[in-house]
């Protein structure tokens, strides 16, 4: 029998972007004894991993190897229960591996031979159960890595696409939803797809309750780990640059029909690379499964991204802005465009600061309101002449609410600046103007995100209606004396 700690053989490097660690091939021979010689668990103490704390000791689940197996690469997880943020002001405890909710991507070529090294510093039990092709003593059933162990799984990337990988103890769905998930991207040895270059991105989807994990409904439906990140920090590609996104359905309830609007996209069922795709107008993808979509918007503008139905309102929807391409753009360039690692910075920030994401320009918006700009009247603005506020109410967004905007008409003077926030869970608009006639072009906040704002300085006298263009029953009006 032979087991092998993967770090006393390679002379390993962080790749920070795609969080993995590279490893050279030794010449060690890796040959396996007879199976009959092995046990089903063997502890043994990882040294080099005690070596500078004696106290801090860590034992590596052995297994037997049917096969000579040398990884080309070596990738890490910790398991560790950690406080994270899961949207603005929301901070809960969950079950991680390496600290975030989803976990690191897990990206490598097709057959390509990797070892996973997880080291469970949790208190509870764990295992890593990755989708695709694999043996029985990878398949992250069994043995449960109990607390300050460490356990190697062996596997090789196939098929090429994009694949689940979580943790499978018991209760697996709690396991799960408390946050032991993340994707497995395999890119194909040949370009059996005839691959166009791309933008490239990543969503793992899943729920989470604040109280009961077994509860069927789910409190919150993430994008990547954190509510509605998106709409404060939109994606951003191109006029007709082909982007692509792989999707990961971790819930473990309910399915996803998730839709972009402003183009059809191209599906690839079950996130492969050898299925047929086909032209859609949303994506189907069931818990646990996949998807790889592809799409170009024609026009420039924002556009929001969704599931339909229950999940969009409860965090799981956000905006992709599409900018002008200058001409300066070609989508030959043959190389992907990956920001995955940017998306996983994001991720780290936004669970670790938890604060109220400050939205870009087209979310809030800050403009000013001027048909003939008073400059003294701006300067001369005082303590007696401040800002005035109106809240977008909560469930304003439901035609039969009693309140909407709050107060509904204002007075201020001239001069004074309005500032609406958004209370609501809903986007919303401030748009000058009444629903029967549309907007009039005197202010317009654009898309506000919850919790996001938009203020404008109101310079001539007069009264401005104004409405929101999504919710057309909701109007208001500012009076200016």
């Amino acid at each position: 029998m032979l087991s092998f700690s993967v770090d006393s053989y390679y002379n390993q490097n962080m790749d920070l972007e795609n969080h993995v660690v590279f490893g050279k091939p030794s010449n060690l021979n890796t040959k396996s004894t007879p199976l009959a010689d092995n046990l089903s668990k063997i502890f043994e103490m990882d040294h080099k991993n005690n070596s500078n704390n004696s106290n801090n000791s860590q034992e590596v689940v052995k297994k037997p190897n049917h096969t000579e197996f040398y990884p080309n690469k070596t990738f890490t997880l910790i398991g560790k229960n950690i406080d994270l943020g899961i949207a603005p002001d929301k901070q809960v405890l969950v079950w991680t591996f390496n600290g975030t909710m989803p976990g690191p991507t897990i990206k490598v070529t097709e057959k390509e031979n990797i070892t996973v090294k997880f080291i469970n510093q949790s208190p509870n039990p764990h295992t890593i159960h990755f989708h695709g092709y694999h043996d029985e003593l990878n398949d992250g059933i069994g043995p449960m890595v109990l607390p300050g162990q460490t356990y190697l799984y062996n596997i090789t990337g196939q098929p090429s696409g994009v694949l689940l990988y979580y943790c499978d103890v018991m209760p697996t769905s709690q396991h799960i939803k408390m946050g032991m998930y993340g994707a497995l991207l395999i890119e194909p040895q040949r370009k059996i797809t005839n691959l166009t270059p791309a933008k490239e991105f990543l969503m793992v989807l899943s729920e989470f309750n604040l109280e009961k994990q077994s509860s069927i409904i789910a409190d919150y439906y993430l994008i990547n780990g954190y509510a509605d990140q998106y709409l404060h920090h939109p994606i951003e590609a191109l006029q007709n640059e082909l982007v692509r996104i792989y999707i990961v359905n971790a819930g473990v309830n309910s399915p996803i029909s998730l839709h972009f609007h402003g183009t059809l996209i191209k599906d690839y069922p079950s996130g492969l690379w050898s299925n047929n795709y086909t032209i859609a107008q949303s994506v189907l993808i069931g818990p646990g499964d996949a998807s790889i979509i592809e799409a170009k918007w024609s026009y420039p503008g924002n556009y929001l991204f969704h599931s339909h139905g229950y999940q969009q309102e409860h965090g799981s929807r956000g905006m992709i802005k599409i900018s002008p391409n200058s001409g300066n753009f070609s989508s030959n360039t043959g190389f992907n465009n990956s920001q995955i690692g940017k998306q996983y910075e994001l991720i780290s920030k936004l669970q670790s600061t938890n604060v109220t994401p400050k939205s870009n320009n087209y979310t809030v918006s800050d403009s000013i309101h001027k048909n003939s700009f008073d400059l003294d009247s701006l300067l001369k603005r005082s303590l007696d002449n401040n800002t005035a506020y109106i809240s977008i109410a909560q469930n304003s967004a439901l035609p039969n609410n009693n309140i909407f905007y709050a107060p509904s008409t204002i007075n201020i003077s001239k001069g004074q600046e309005v500032k609406w926030t958004n209370s609501d869970s809903f986007i919303h608009t401030v748009t000058s103007g009444d629903p029967s006639s549309g907007g009039n072009g005197e202010f317009d906040s654009g898309t506000i995100a919850p919790k996001g704002s938009f203020t404008t300085i109101f310079m001539n006298e007069g009264e401005y209606s104004y409405y929101c263009v999504y919710h057309p029953w909701m109007f208001g009006s500012v009076i200016v004396k």
